[in-house]
């Protein structure tokens, strides 16, 4: 959940070696757009070239003083080739020198935050992948090292962009969305329209896939890309995935595809359980796939090579397939079926120019019942669930470094549901609680994703009449 800031002025740090002035630049100018079309809120952009007056001292720590960094709001870094120059500082976690000041500032910047000193619970980091000139090809070694630490770290979220025009467009969603959800954003807005009731909550889950999915992108091209999504049934996993296509994969393909219209296939295809060894249970998948994605097709060998070029796939940029798996079936032959699936069945799918990127999520779902075997329904207690999501974990981390692991969909807090409320609802003070009272019922500050978006639609046809909603 983003925290909602309740102050009017904010101070955003701008952190970056000297090669990325274009962008430097790009948010200097998407901020002042911002300051000028907000009442509400304004941003000072502070850059270490406006504060560094002449000092004694060390530079970077002059740097601190001059722009009060223990004051930041928003943190912003931005990397391309170079990392930067030392600054004669030992790195205390290391017992090393810092290699750069802007990696002080973003180790500073994290300290600040983990300690509550920064009241801003979000980073804005970034990383270019355009070609890199080969005389950086030293300093290039060391900003990849500095990517692939935190992509293991899984400790900061971040996000690629090609050109400065894509970090322009992305680094103003970002402000926007962050600072005032209600504010369009001057290069696009996404209109959600009945859809708004699926996007309550999540925001650190879709922050969470839109990291790997960038990530793996830029480092595999268009091969497939492979997710799990834990949660209890109620949690509505494909809902989640809705989202993510109706608003951020649909986004993607307009900018980063070139296309104007959005064409995203999406498709449940249903996952053997219960009956079959691994290799029974390997042809009813494959057959199930095709069955699915394309019925009137007879292919003779149903390979993956097979099913990326069929006619009615090939003219579709992004394929989505959802994958429903119970955890109260879950067993042996889960385990091989997933990992044949995914390394051997998907391997044979190098990067392709002309086939379309396959997007494969799979929905892991825990329920109350254990079991409904042999015409009996056997409930779960707590032990033993546990013990199922732990078999799961270990396997799930055996194979993390092919399939992106998504945290795990919780219930959603009286918080975010009254946050979302005053994003999408033109309401008095009066309504807004009475609309609070009518979900919750003073009874409980959390509610299944299941109740909350029936509740929500029928929210949404009131004042969609009443209130004249934002969307």
């Amino acid at each position: 959940m983003k925290e909602r800031l309740q102050k009017d002025h904010y101070r955003l740090f701008l952190a970056s070696p000297g090669d990325v002035k274009p962008e430097r630049d790009a948010v200097v100018e998407v901020v002042n757009s911002f300051n000028q079309n907000n009442k509400k809120n304004h941003i000072d952009v502070i850059r270490w070239e406006n504060y560094s007056t002449p000092n004694l001292g060390r530079p970077q720590q002059v740097i601190f003083e001059n722009t009060s960094f223990h004051k930041t709001d928003i943190f912003v870094g931005i990397f391309w080739a170079r990392i930067g120059s030392p600054t004669g500082k030992i790195n205390p976690e290391t017992n090393e020198e810092y290699i750069s000041g802007t990696l002080e500032e973003l180790s500073a910047a994290v300290k600040l935050l983990l300690c509550g000193k920064i009241k801003v619970g979000r980073f804005m980091l970034y990383f270019c992948t355009r070609p890199v000139p080969q005389n950086e090809a030293n300093q290039f070694i060391l900003v990849n090292k500095l990517r692939k630490d935190i992509e293991n770290n899984k400790s900061i979220l971040f996000k690629t962009y090609e050109s400065t025009e894509n970090f322009k467009y992305e680094f103003s969603q970002h402000l926007n969305f962050y600072l005032n959800p209600g504010i369009k954003s001057n290069l696009t807005h996404t209109n959600f329209g009945r859809n708004a009731y699926k996007t309550c909550n999540r925001e650190f889950e879709v922050s969470q896939f839109l990291s790997c999915f960038e990530t793996s992108c830029s480092d595999y091209g268009n091969k497939p890309q492979f997710y799990f999504i834990n949660g209890d049934i109620k949690e509505c996993h494909s809902s989640f995935i809705d989202r993510l296509m109706d608003i951020e994969l649909k986004n993607y393909v307009q900018q980063n595809m070139k296309m104007k219209q959005a064409s995203i296939i999406s498709q449940l295809v249903y996952w053997p359980q219960i009956e079959g060894t691994s290799v029974e249970r390997q042809s009813v998948l494959v057959n199930n796939l095709f069955k699915t994605l394309s019925p009137s097709s007879y292919v003779i060998k149903k390979s993956a090579m097979e099913l990326i070029r069929l006619p009615n796939i090939t003219k579709n940029p992004l394929v989505v397939i959802q994958h429903n798996i119970s955890i109260s079936e879950w067993d042996k032959y889960d385990e091989s079926l997933l990992k044949w699936y995914i390394e051997t069945y998907w391997g044979e799918v190098k990067s392709f120019e002309d086939v379309p990127l396959f997007i494969i999520f799979f929905n892991i779902k825990y329920s109350e019942i254990a079991s409904k075997r042999k015409f009996k329904i056997f409930r779960w207690n707590n032990n033993s669930l546990q013990k199922k999501k732990n078999q799961i974990s270990i396997f799930q981390q055996s194979i993390e470094d092919k399939c992106n692991c998504l945290n795990e969909l919780k219930s959603v807090k009286r918080i975010d549901v009254e946050q979302w409320v005053d994003q999408n609802i033109k309401a008095v003070d009066l309504d807004r609680q009475n609309i609070i009272r009518s979900i919750f019922h003073n009874q409980s500050n959390a509610i299944c994703m299941a109740e909350l978006e029936v509740k929500l639609q029928e929210i949404i046809k009131i004042y969609s009449i009443k209130e004249n909603p934002l969307w």
